[in-house]
């Protein structure tokens, strides 16, 4: 079918296929080799040397521990299933077995003479902390569990299991908090104040007071989490995270659903929002009609070298929705289909999908973010913010979520900061995939590679999401004659909550990291729709309704999104796996669904004033036939080969290179890419059979 996506393009003249190739060279890879940030940025590696201290962080708000136990820590370290790797933790297995699965750690005590432990070190930090965390006993509840957290060789803080209660180890003994039961799972949030030498604790959103330290110190470097030595258990362990430098950050996990944490003042509940129950972050809050929620901080103001950032992420299910924000110092309102500063207007929006809203102040002007691009500010004088209320006057429902207050430094105080040299010029289009797998917490471990001196990463034992860690990629890829970065979008499973994305699956690297970078400016980006299943993607109906508004909403809106002859340029990869769970036949070359999402993408791209996008499929060996006949049949730009298109002959790099010349020299749609090898055995043990880096 003949459609608007043609204009100016005939894809099926081997003359005109090979120029566009000559346009559109790409590249695939693996962002292992994109990797030279200092190390002293990785925090389970710098802890034990004297430069690893979060002085590096220059005063801005970042987790020192992000433990979502919700990568794939699949491989084994002994051959056996029972016991997994868990990054940057120190395991002792004596007890019994530890693992993971469905996003929790499992701590299986099988012998009443030793216990499992987990230890991981911290970045020395000075100023207060907070430690989120959440466990749950399976079957009874084990004495002897405990939370250690140590710092300057002193245990300065310990929650421990004793006669079936949860206490506060304290200088003369121990303080009853809390009876436990067997299949409850308990969510603690403690903040901790050096200067104070105490910490407040909370148990699932209700306050059980202050309590001072066991030992004074001025910082912790260590936590540590165990089952008893004298019984058995079995234990998981939903998520720990230990952060500093927020005056609020707020993810809604420290608290169970249908409550309102004690450090809050509201009328509305935690909820499970859309893309729940994917283990990152499940929980909202929901505002009802007429609900609040509001919060006190210790007052910040801006200064020369630091703005103050306010922000947070809401979904509006109705265009005449009445939602608002504010403080003495600013008011942000939501309105009749338009977002507000201070009753100007900035911003058009779409209901039904997720927005990220930040302002940040310098003091005289106040600069707002509407997903990671700035929009407009408002002139009025603004010095100082203490607290923040949400208010919602709209007959539906409003959820939120991801509240924060910080300070924001200048990247000019670094002075290691990356800076870009020489960039070469070019008339092809490069671009490179950044293949998002490298977060504290999530990822196999950097614990699984650094024994081998030579598989030491470029960037270093860095966290996958940090802004230096983006712009390390931007002045990489910059210098070396790349104009885009390619980043995967990967949808969070679909839920009874809704089938709204309230963010991309892995997606630290793009929203946290590359959105946030100095250098995105120079560098552009495109998405690559990718990890289909049908716990993804429903229908053509559900992409062109719940995904089609999202992927425009925080991507093709954004100035820095990759264009090519005025036409947004979006990748996919396992093409054919994308229109089988939309529901075509992909075997007798029917493609009525896929044709249908595509098209939503390439009309909401023409709204905007494009002549449409650039679609990219890639091929296996699976389904070259399968793309092959659907450009055929819908005039997509072309594809693009993948490591599995080729044969591994005895001579793999022969086979690969007289592949590709042949892909260039045949004239074919196909835009042949150079696919970088890759070596599992640091994880498996075992070589895998493609072709090593």
């Amino acid at each position: 079918m003949e459609t608007d996506f043609t204009k100016g393009l005939n894809i099926n003249t081997k003359k005109e296929g090979y120029a566009l190739k000559k346009t559109i060279s790409f590249v695939l890879s693996i962002a292992m080799m994109l990797s030279f940030i200092p190390q002293a940025f990785a925090t389970s590696e710098t802890a034990y040397s004297e430069k690893g201290t979060s002085e590096l962080f220059n005063g801005n708000a970042t987790y020192l521990l992000e433990e979502r136990f919700s990568g794939s820590l699949s491989f084994n370290t002994n051959g056996s299933s029972d016991n997994r790797v868990f990054s940057g933790w120190d395991v002792d297995y004596r007890g019994g077995k530890a693992y993971t699965s469905g996003g929790k750690a499992h701590l299986r005590d099988y012998t009443p003479l030793e216990r499992i432990s987990l230890n991981h070190k911290l970045m020395m930090h000075s100023g207060d902390f907070v430690l989120e965390t959440a466990f749950s006993f399976q079957d009874f509840v084990s004495d002897g569990f405990y939370y250690e957290l140590q710092g300057e060789d002193k245990t300065i803080a310990k929650l421990i299991v004793e006669n079936g209660y949860l206490c506060v180890k304290t200088y003369e003994g121990s303080s009853r908090i809390l009876k436990l039961s067997a299949a409850t799972t308990y969510k603690i949030k403690a903040e901790f104040s050096p200067s104070a030498q105490a910490f407040d604790l909370w148990i699932n959103g209700t306050s059980y007071g202050t309590f001072d330290y066991i030992g004074l110190a001025n910082c912790v470097d260590e936590i540590e989490i165990a089952t008893g030595v004298s019984e058995v258990g079995y234990v998981t362990l939903d998520f720990v995270t230990v952060y500093i430098n927020y005056a609020v950050n707020e993810t809604f996990m420290a608290a169970p659903l249908g409550t309102t944490p004690d450090w809050f003042t509201g009328d509305g509940e935690i909820v499970a929002v859309p893309g729940a129950p994917y283990s990152a972050d499940p929980n909202g809050y929901a505002l009802a009609s007429g609900d609040s929620l509001e919060t006190t901080f210790t007052g910040m103001e801006p200064n020369n070298s630091a703005k103050v950032s306010i922000s947070w992420e809401m979904l509006l299910p109705k265009e005449n929705a009445s939602f608002e924000v504010g403080n003495s110092a600013f008011n942000f309102v939501a309105e009749n289909g338009a977002f507000y500063l201070c009753d100007e207007i900035m911003y058009r929006y779409t209901n039904n999908v997720w927005y990220k809203i930040e302002m940040q102040t310098d003091g005289e002007k106040v600069y707002i973010f509407i997903n990671n691009v700035k929009k407009t500010y408002a002139l009025q004088e603004c010095t100082y913010f203490d607290n923040i209320t949400f208010q919602n006057n709209s007959a539906d429902n409003v959820l939120i979520d991801n509240i924060k207050v910080c300070k924001t430094f200048n990247t000019k105080d670094f002075s290691d900061y990356p800076k870009v040299d020489e960039v070469p010029e070019s008339d092809m289009h490069v671009g490179m995939v950044i293949y998002p797998m490298w977060r504290e917490g999530i990822h196999y471990g950097w614990d699984m590679i650094s024994p081998y001196d030579d598989r030491t990463p470029y960037l270093g034992y860095y966290t996958g999401g940090s802004v230096e860690a983006a712009d390390w990629d931007n002045k990489w890829l910059l210098e070396h004659g790349f104009d885009h970065a390619i980043f995967p979008f990967a949808r969070p499973d679909i839920t009874d909550a809704g089938g709204q994305p309230s963010f991309s699956v892995r997606g630290e690297a793009l929203h946290d990291g590359y959105l946030n970078s100095k250098y995105k400016n120079q560098l552009d980006f495109a998405i690559m729709l990718t990890n289909p299943t049908d716990a993804k993607y429903d229908s053509a109906d559900d992409f062109v309704t719940n995904v089609t508004p999202f992927i425009v909403e925080h991507y093709f809106e954004n100035p820095s999104y990759k264009v090519i002859d005025n036409r947004l340029v979006v990748y996919c990869y396992n093409f054919g796996g994308l229109a089988s769970f939309m529901g075509d036949d992909t075997a007798n070359g029917e493609f009525a669904n896929i044709n249908t999402a595509l098209k939503s993408l390439d009309d909401a791209a023409i709204a905007l004033g494009y002549d449409g996008i650039m679609f990219m499929a890639d091929i296996q060996s699976t389904s070259e036939t399968v793309v092959d006949n659907y450009i055929s049949s819908y005039p997509a730009i072309g594809a693009n080969t993948y490591k599995w298109h080729y044969t591994w002959a005895s001579d793999r790099y022969q086979n690969i290179a007289n592949g590709i010349k042949n892909e260039y020299e045949s004239g074919s749609d196909h835009i042949a890419s150079i696919p970088m090898g890759f070596d599992r055995t640091p994880w498996t043990k075992a070589s895998v059979g493609i072709i090593p880096p």
